[in-house]
């Protein structure tokens, strides 16, 4: 872990925390549901597709840690695949370094990904770094070049 990112408080309610970590120049914001029964400390990050980034995930359980990043950057800030721009891999760090805060702060034994298109190639890629339990990619887009989003009106 490293000094060098900040996380803060946004809002509380309940069981739910929404917060953001930042390194002064880049931030991510990001919510925290903390299952009732999450006595097996299990966290699972969704992570979300390209464009899906303006709500956090819905999904709830009782015996999870759930945690929902949101990518705000690429073009349009609709994602940079979970990784950052031009050149500069600042979503992966600020990812990377989540990861390691939630496992120190809720005593994670258990993590998880699972990430659907954009977030689908993020949750391959984050969990395999973090040596994720299990990783769940639904229909990952693992193709970066020569799609719409580079070549396209994306680029």
């Amino acid at each position: 872990m490293s000094e060098f990112f900040q996380v803060k408080n946004l809002q509380v309610k309940d069981n739910i925390i929404e917060k953001e970590i930042s390194d002064g120049k880049y931030r991510m914001p990001f919510e925290i549901k903390v299952g009732k029964n999450s006595q097996e400390k299990k966290a699972l990050f969704i992570l979300h597709g390209h464009g899906a980034n303006k709500k956090y995930a819905r999904f709830y359980d009782d015996e999870w840690i759930i945690i929902s990043p949101l990518d705000i950057y690429g073009t349009e800030g609709f994602g940079s695949w979970w990784l950052g721009e031009k050149g500069d891999f600042f979503t992966f760090r600020l990812l990377q370094e989540l990861v390691l805060r939630v496992k120190e702060e809720y005593n994670i034994q258990q993590v998880f990904f699972w990430g659907s298109s954009m977030g689908g190639y993020g949750a391959i890629l984050h969990g395999t770094i973090c040596k994720a339990d299990a990783i769940y990619a639904h229909m990952p887009q693992v193709k970066l070049m020569g799609t719409d989003y580079t070549d396209g009106v994306n680029s």
